[in-house]
């Protein structure tokens, strides 16, 4: 089981302050890995890490993600890009990785609003949510997201939280899979 990150003080850097984002990912042959992201760029730019020419320029801009949920936001995707893995977790690819930034800075902008079921106050860390509050944001989503397969890579996308608790400073303390109306079978419908 891989180590979770403890949270840097408020004084001292991140510990993957200085990494690179992109390292062992093959790059193109135009691009070294020292003209690449780091960790505390508020920016990461993806396409380095995208062989086809042709491809889009995927980046991940932080300024979606709420101040007090932006260093959660990057370890969650430095993890994915080049961290460390949870147990048998594969490396995604880039065009997923970025599928999940889009999902998971949507949800960290409504938890910095939500008034938590069991508190009434904002949450600060995920690992104080409930079923409730995860229940909440699933009545909410359908106001943003019309679409059900978008709503439905959104609920995927929560559930990474989960899957990569082990490598993060603050884990999401259970499985949204198992929440009552989590699944939303619409392919069957």
């Amino acid at each position: 089981m891989a180590t979770p990150l403890i949270a840097a003080s408020c004084d001292a850097p991140h510990p993957w302050a200085r990494k690179f984002v992109l390292d062992g990912r093959p790059l193109r042959a135009d691009c070294t890995l020292e003209h690449t992201s780091r960790f505390e760029d508020d920016t990461w730019r993806l396409s380095p890490a995208i062989i086809a020419h042709s491809a889009k320029i995927l980046k991940l801009d932080f300024a979606h993600a709420p101040d007090r949920w932006r260093t959660f936001t990057k370890e969650v995707f430095y993890a994915m890009l080049a961290g460390p893995l949870p147990p048998a977790e594969p490396r995604p690819e880039i065009a997923t990785v970025r599928g999940h930034f889009a999902a998971i800075t949507r949800f960290l902008r409504w938890l910095d609003s939500y008034p938590a079921a069991a508190t009434g106050r904002p949450v600060q860390r995920l690992d104080e949510l409930h079923g409730a509050d995860l229940q909440a944001y699933l009545l909410d989503l359908p106001k943003t997201q019309h679409s059900p397969l978008t709503r439905e890579r959104n609920r995927v996308s929560i559930r990474v939280l989960w899957r990569y608790r082990t490598v993060l400073s603050d884990q999401l303390p259970f499985d949204p899979a198992h929440l009552e109306g989590w699944r939303d079978d619409y392919r069957s419908r």
